[in-house]
């Protein structure tokens, strides 16, 4: 008699498996960068739930919902709506990805930075002011 853990295990595995392919299947039919803030697909009832790096991935492959459910009908899956669920990255894929040259590290030219420090000043709301000075100092090193 198997024991309950290898069980257990092979049915784990076997949803891994699945998983993967069903984000794979998703990937194909993605922008290359979009695809790659894929992290996970599976299908739940005829729900496609999507496992994604940042809010604005998911925001992003919103617009490319008629394509992801065109490939999975194609692929006799049952999916008929999308939902995102972020995941944020561990600290060894948020550094690959900023070495990547995450557009949110990406520096601001000096005219900019200059521009909107002028534009923190003038800002009545101090929330405001407070992030357009951060956005300011992202100019090069």
């Amino acid at each position: 008699m198997k024991d309950l853990s290898d069980i257990l295990l092979k049915q784990l595995g076997r949803r891994a498996k699945a998983g993967q392919r069903t984000r794979d299947l998703v990937a194909s039919v993605l922008p290359d960068p979009l695809a790659d803030a894929l992290a996970f697909a599976r299908l739940d009832g005829d729900c496609l739930v999507l496992t994604v790096a940042t809010p604005g991935a998911a925001t992003r492959m919103r617009f490319c919902q008629r394509d992801i459910l065109a490939v999975c009908a194609k692929a006799d899956m049952t999916a008929r709506t999308l939902k995102f669920k972020v995941a944020p990255a561990t600290e060894r894929e948020s550094t690959a990805v900023q070495a990547q040259g995450d557009p949110q590290s990406r520096a601001i030219s000096e005219e900019s930075a200059a521009r909107i420090g002028s534009l923190a000043e003038d800002v009545s709301c101090d929330a405001l002011s407070v992030a357009l000075k951060r956005l300011a100092s992202r100019t090069p090193r």
